[in-house]
């Protein structure tokens, strides 16, 4: 905590009390901790709640006096929480930068890295299906929301950044309200993940441009009592600027700020302004923490607040990521074993208007769900509620089915959250070559939409374009609008190949296939790619997948001959 102060709330009295008359009461009460030189320095943005100094190392003493008085709410050390320049203890700037690379919004298994050798990632698909959404939902979304980032600041100059932050004030302890530039660069970062606007390396989550942002900076460097210089985050500030962004029109907020999962008591000062945001409708998303634990730090452990764990591209929890009791939700968060930096989430870097750097942790995690909340309130959902339901009730459902305390609902998926009416497919699947040389797929889909009939089902046929057999799947309902994203096809023991749908060799259309009056979604695989990537003498076909934010499952006994 800081020295020398104390944050003090007194109860209240009469609703009309005014600010004269509860600092006279205040100074009644600091009398019996006299003996501790308590004076009132400053008030604080919650109501009846002042920053109170004392004397330097008799902080807990002063407290428990303090405490005793009837007219006291609570009082508490301003307690420090952490940020980290690079999150876990490293980062890597980047001027090297591409789309492609950032696997949290669309992985396919793999991306190009410069020298022409490719990046393996953990697990295709293992991604907020955000290129789904974005291809089949618009690439301009016409609702508006407004996000605070209570974090280090925000580079406002910088290129990801430009137009988008409406409000900022800098409410960390010791620093003028005008130091509102990010001096730190973890909240820059975490500002891109949420609403960067694509304009060089890629887009946030809420990529509409009437999103906007405001910058509530809470955390800053300061010294500690070993003489090192860090940054972090007074639990007076904290509380400080999530009142006022959410008094200057914030419908989401994100921090991704944390106590270490060790902490056994939360600031009660961060509890009761998250109070004070879902009073105001407004949904709060915070961090888990990193330390790896089997509980969560603080304020995600508040019941106020929405808290978010992280997961890798394995699609698996991160090492670091901690869960337990309290844990909502999970999203991509990055990791720091496998192929650094590629690993890392990529965004935008507070050391110039066109930096970036990856990170890991679980503050790239939290800003990912902040920006579905932001999306979906800027799609007409204005119940703070009915938004995290809506969250909730979309993920992709990873671990234990159902809630678990590892991954919480699972992780989210932004394209079935703006669209759940999405139809979900399960696929019985055979694969054969005949005995002419060509190959034969057959697919049965069970086709259940979420508040729409079923239609017919559908069957997969083969096309022969000069002796080039294209298998062709076909679904029995109106895909408007429908994108694919990925298909792995595997043996059933472990042993997967992924077919990368966005590229030369897949074709797809809407075309009405059987004839029966629907449109139906044809997906084109050449011979070459299926006879690569299904070896010859698998007896077991297994067949997962996305098509659209649809999610493809499918797992037969087959014979393949090549």
């Amino acid at each position: 905590y800081l020295p020398g102060r104390l944050i003090v709330k007194l109860k209240e009295t009469r609703s009309d009390e005014t600010r004269s008359a509860v600092e006279a009461r205040l100074s009644r009460v600091l009398l019996s901790a006299g003996a501790y030189e308590a004076e009132t320095q400053e008030a604080m943005m919650l109501d009846n709640t002042y920053i109170v100094s004392v004397t330097e190392g008799m902080e807990a003493e002063a407290a428990a006096e303090l405490a005793d008085e009837p007219e006291v709410d609570f009082v508490e050390p301003d307690y420090l929480a952490h940020v980290s320049p690079c999150e876990l203890g490293f980062c890597n700037p980047t001027h090297d930068f591409y789309a492609q690379r950032k696997w949290d919004l669309h992985n396919s298994g793999r991306f190009a890295i410069p020298g022409g050798t490719f990046v393996y990632t953990g697990k295709a698909d293992a991604d907020v299906d955000f290129l789904e959404a974005y291809s089949e939902l618009n690439r301009e979304l016409n609702g508006a929301a407004v996000i605070g980032i209570i974090d280090s600041g925000i580079r406002a100059t910088h290129t990801e950044m430009a137009g988008r932050v409406v409000a900022a004030r800098n409410f960390a302890a010791g620093y003028p309200a005008t130091l509102t530039d990010d001096r730190i660069g973890h909240g820059t970062h975490v500002a891109g993940i949420v609403a960067g606007h694509g304009k060089v390396a890629f887009h946030g989550i809420a990529w509409g441009q009437n999103v906007k942002l405001v910058n509530a900076k809470a955390c800053e460097l300061y010294r500690f009592p070993d003489g090192s210089i860090g940054s972090s985050c007074p639990s007076s500030s904290i509380a400080n600027a999530i009142v006022w962004a959410v008094d200057n029109g914030a419908n989401v907020l994100n921090l991704s700020i944390s106590t270490a999962a060790s902490v056994p008591v939360g600031p009660e000062a961060q509890r009761v302004a998250l109070a004070y945001a879902r009073s105001k409708n407004v949904l709060p998303f915070c961090a888990t923490g990193n330390d790896g634990a089997g509980s969560i730090g603080w304020p995600a452990r508040f019941e106020e607040c929405v808290a978010v764990g992280s997961t890798d591209w394995g699609d698996v929890r991160a090492s670091y990521s901690n869960h337990g009791v309290g844990i909502d939700l999970v999203a991509p968060g990055g990791s720091t074993t496998a192929s650094w930096p590629y690993s890392g989430i990529l965004s935008s870097y507070n050391t110039g208007n066109d930096s970036y750097a990856y990170m890991s942790g679980t503050s790239m995690a939290s800003p990912a769900a902040a920006g579905l909340a932001a999306l979906l309130w800027a799609q007409g959902i204005h119940n703070a509620d009915e938004v995290l339901a809506r969250m909730q009730q979309t993920v992709d459902d990873l671990g234990a089915a159902g809630y678990d305390q590892e991954y919480g609902a699972g992780r989210i998926n932004v394209c079935r959250a703006l669209d759940p009416k999405a139809v979900r497919t399960s696929m019985p699947l055979a694969f054969n070559r005949k005995a002419d040389g060509t190959y034969t797929v057959v697919i049965y889909a069970e086709l259940q939409a979420v508040e729409q009939p079923v239609h017919s089902a559908g069957t997969i046929g083969t096309q022969s374009h000069d002796g080039n057999v294209e298998p062709i799947v076909h679904f029995g309902f109106d895909p408007a609008k429908l994108e694919t994203a990925n298909i792995t096809l595997g043996d059933g023991h472990g042993v997967e190949a992924h077919i990368e749908l966005k590229h030369d060799a897949y074709r797809s259309a809407l075309v009405d296939v059987d004839l029966d009056g629907d449109l139906d979604l044809e997906l084109k695989f050449d011979k070459a790619a299926l006879a690569e990537a299904v070896p010859s003498g698998t007896t077991e076909l297994v067949i997962t997948g996305n098509i659209g934010c649809r999610r493809v499952t499918a797992h037969e006994h087959v014979t393949v001959l090549h």
